[in-house]
């Protein structure tokens, strides 16, 4: 939560408008007081990064041969200097941004703390395979089981799987105590 507090504002810069011709996403965030914000997102600014320079059409036109003030010629595609500008203001507010971002991050040791977390969730996920795929020797043992299958904080998909090994262990623990054949 600290980091929210530190975060930098994102730049004026990053505001989406239907004006900058930069044919790409924007995402939408509603402020505190109700009103909502468009801006340029993460994967868009990668988008925007990935597409070729905008272009837009000119008429190249002469007049007439025949003179009587009508214009001939084609349109052409020709780089549109102004969406080219407003593109790579795009790009660097964005990529200044994740530089403050990241150096709020680093004083704030967020991403020792995130490797740490994710070293933590894998050894909690070593011990719940290992847990799951034991089976109880005791009541003691399946309660206990069975309690952390009905935690409530387990994803949806999770329970499923636990609830179906702690119906089995019942099944099997009354198996070999005689009470089912």
């Amino acid at each position: 939560m600290e980091f929210i507090d530190l975060e930098p504002e994102r730049p004026a810069a990053l505001h989406f408008s239907g004006a900058d011709g930069l044919n790409c996403g924007f995402e939408v965030e509603r402020l505190s007081d109700g009103r909502h914000v468009t801006f340029y997102g993460l994967q868009d600014v990668e988008k925007l990064q990935g597409m070729p320079l905008p272009r837009r059409s000119e008429w190249v036109g002469e007049p007439a041969p025949w003179g009587n003030g009508e214009q001939v010629g084609r349109w052409v595609s020709v780089p549109n200097e102004q969406a080219i500008a407003r593109r790579a203001e795009v790009i660097a507010a964005h990529d200044a941004w994740m530089v403050e971002r990241q150096a709020v991050k680093d004083r704030l040791g967020m991403d020792a703390a995130d490797e740490a977390e994710e070293e933590a969730c894998q050894a909690l996920w070593e011990v719940e395979k290992a847990i799951l795929s034991t089976m109880p020797a005791t009541t003691a043992g399946l309660v206990a089981k069975a309690r952390w299958a009905s935690w409530d904080e387990l994803p949806k998909a999770t329970a499923e799987v636990w609830a179906k090994q702690v119906t089995a262990d019942v099944i099997a623990m009354a198996e070999r105590s005689g009470v089912v054949s």
